[in-house]
């Protein structure tokens, strides 16, 4: 029976052993990136499943979506903590009152 690779392993395996190249690396970074910023504003309630918490699954999203920032170089403003729309004057937010967070 083969031995299975740990998920490290095998994202490893694909961003270094692709037919692709350094392609392979810049799709799996951008898939991170677009998921987790998803995630991160979507509504915990909609993304429990009872086997994982929604409201964990949306912190860890938005912990990943911080980290990627970060690596990426991306500058973030200030978002809603209820819709996670970015905050400006203009903002609406029909989730009511207004929690801010940098996200």
């Amino acid at each position: 029976m083969a031995k299975h690779k740990t998920n490290t392993a095998a994202v490893r395996d694909m961003m270094e052993y692709s037919q692709y190249g350094a392609l392979a690396q810049l799709f799996i970074i951008d898939a991170i990136s677009k998921l987790s910023a998803a995630v991160s504003k979507a509504d915990p309630a909609k993304m429990g499943n009872g086997l994982i918490d929604g409201t964990a699954w949306v912190g860890v999203a938005k912990e990943i979506r911080a980290k990627m920032d970060a690596h990426l170089g991306v500058k973030t403003e200030p978002a809603c903590e209820q819709c996670g729309e970015a905050f400006s004057k203009e903002h609406d937010c029909t989730a009511g009152d207004h929690h801010y967070t940098a996200s």
